[in-house]
């Protein structure tokens, strides 16, 4: 998915028949940046994760 306005806030879960309610996945997003572009890639984890990703209207980049 390519978006191109600012600010941006991702929330990504694990919809698979193997994640039951309350049943907390971790996730982990990995980011790459090229010249005026980020790249983001989820994948799972099972250190400490985040489900949420924020783009400010700045650039700056949350992971929570």
């Amino acid at each position: 998915m390519k978006i191109t306005t600012l600010p941006v806030n991702i929330a990504i879960y694990d919809a698979s028949p193997q994640a039951s309610a309350g049943d907390d996945t971790k996730l982990k997003y990995e980011t790459s940046v090229t010249k005026n572009s980020i790249k983001v890639n989820v994948v799972p984890t099972t250190d400490e994760g985040s489900n949420v990703l924020n783009i400010s209207k700045t650039g700056a980049v949350y992971a929570y």
